[in-house]
Order: C-alpha cells, then structure tokens, then sequence
C-alpha cells in the first residue's frame, strides 16, 4: 500500500507540469483568487491528493514499525 502511495504521488507531481508552466508565465503579483477557477481547482486538487498519499505513506510506516 506505502508503494501504491507513492505511485500516486509520482503521477500526481507529473500532473503538475502542465500547470506549473501556465502559472510560470502569469505576472509575479498574481493571487489564488486570480486564477482561473480551473487552474484553482487543478491546484487544490493536487494539493488534496498529495497530502492524502504523504500521510497514508507516513501512517503505513509507522504501522509497520510496531509490528
């Protein structure tokens, strides 16, 4: 399961590319608020997914230490 975490945090890093060259090219004073709702819901979404998978990875191993 802890690999199958990390699997979807690979991807979900892979996902990020795309948008991480939109927000490249937008001025440095824009917000959050200033994205477009898709690109807040792209980000949120990654965001979401990736603690998920970082805190089960951390869970799984501590499980797995005490046994």
């Amino acid at each position: 399961m802890k690999l199958g975490a990390v699997l979807v945090l690979v991807v979900n890093g892979i996902s990020l590319i795309p948008l991480m060259r939109r927000l490249v090219v937008m001025p440095a004073s824009t917000t959050f608020a200033g994205l477009p709702m898709g690109q807040r819901i792209h980000v949120l979404l990654c965001l979401g997914i990736s603690q998920a998978c970082w805190w089960a990875a951390i869970v799984i191993g501590f499980v797995n230490a005490e046994l």
